[in-house]
């Protein structure tokens, strides 16, 4: 009897040691795999290269449906999109999604990572034999995308803006502005978008929500946090950004005359928020516009409005985030033609500068 307890207190052991061991493989595989994808990703954002738009085509591998990862590799490579193809297929299969990517036409950036293709190649943004493409650029509002549709024959305005009233498709992001009757104002990412045979407006709203939640990363939530602002304060900052701005070089300053006023009690007075409340296209505001009743009218409110004004791109999202280090409060559009603004800190001259260029009001241009 002792020795066939010994033999069940050996097997138990036993039994244990492997579970451990199987346990610790895994522990080990997983935290290997994580810290292997971040040391990558960090490769390839440390490297100085210009931003580039790629459309690529990823052909079918053996598999029906399905694109081989290595094939990918080497597409990548040629196009300078990854360093290496074998790092890419050695990512794709420690991560699991090697057997996942999906054949079709894709919209790449220099700035991407591996990861960020990996996701992308396995996502609804691929490009069926027969598809739309479609560019949504920054700056466009609800109204102007779906008019842009509507221009395109692929579906008529009244039917965006329905879609778009109605969507309810669960976005962490869209959970605390559902409240608003426009709530995906400002979320629909910019970008080249492939739409299937006979698209319907859900299908283009999905792909741009999820473009969002791409570019709108970790590292921009977290820093989010270190201005103590939410998601949306920051998309409502940018897209004022986008509207006001046409020189990349000032996004950062009209970010920081943003933060500026609001911290010193003064209403932005942006006119660009007082068009978007107007919803009629115009040259210039007049005083009587300047005193319509909205929340959008940062003229009339102080803070912020009370939600974006257009799609905010990458860069505006940016410098939303990252102001630049300066005490101007006022700008004025001097050039028309660039787009390029006077800025100051004093009224004196920023009167002086409204009388010299003539832009006492100008609507999206940074009339202040």
């Amino acid at each position: 009897m002792k020795t066939f307890y010994n033999v069940i207190e050996y097997l138990t052991g036993a039994l244990f040691n492997i579970i451990f061991i199987v346990l610790a493989v895994i522990a080990i595989s997983f935290v290997g795999t994580r810290a292997y994808a971040y040391g990558i990703d960090m490769f390839r954002k440390d490297l100085n290269v210009p931003f580039e738009e790629f459309t690529i085509e990823i052909p079918e591998g053996d598999v029906p449906g399905r694109a081989d990862a290595m094939a990918i590799g080497r597409i990548l490579e040629e196009a300078g999109l990854t360093k290496n193809a074998m790092i890419f297929y050695v990512e794709s299969r420690l991560n699991g999604t090697h057997n996942k990517f999906r054949p079709g036409i894709y919209e790449f950036t220099t700035h991407m990572s591996n990861g960020d293709i990996m996701d992308i190649i396995q996502s609804a943004r691929f490009a069926p034999a027969s598809y739309t493409r479609i560019t949504i650029r920054e700056g466009l509002n609800l109204r102007q995308i779906g008019e842009l549709c509507q221009s395109m024959g692929l579906f008529t305005v009244e039917e965006w803006l329905e879609a778009c009233a109605e969507y309810d498709r669960m976005f962490f992001f869209l959970e605390p502005v559902r409240w608003r009757p426009n709530f995906l104002e400002g979320y629909l990412f910019p970008n080249t978008y492939h739409l299937p045979e006979n698209p319907t407006p859900r299908d283009l709203i999905d792909m741009m929500l999820q473009e969002f939640q791409r570019v709108f990363d970790y590292e921009m939530e977290e820093r989010a946090e270190e201005l103590g602002l939410t998601i949306d304060q920051v998309i409502i900052k940018a897209s004022i950004i986008e509207k006001e701005i046409r020189v990349p070089a000032e996004r950062a300053i009209c970010s920081a005359i943003i933060y500026n006023r609001l911290r010193q009690g003064r209403r932005l007075e942006m006119c660009s928020t007082v068009l978007y409340a107007l919803d009629t296209p115009r040259d210039r505001l007049t005083f009587a516009d300047l005193e319509v009743d909205s929340l959008y009218n940062t003229y009339r409110n102080p803070g912020l409005p009370v939600g974006p004004i257009c799609s905010p791109g990458r860069a505006a999202i940016v410098a939303a985030l990252h102001p630049a280090d300066t005490n101007y409060i006022f700008m004025v559009l001097k050039d028309e033609q660039t787009g390029a603004h006077f800025f100051s800190n004093n009224y004196d001259e920023h009167l002086e500068a409204q009388r010299q260029y003539n832009q006492p009001f100008a609507p999206g241009r940074g009339g202040i």
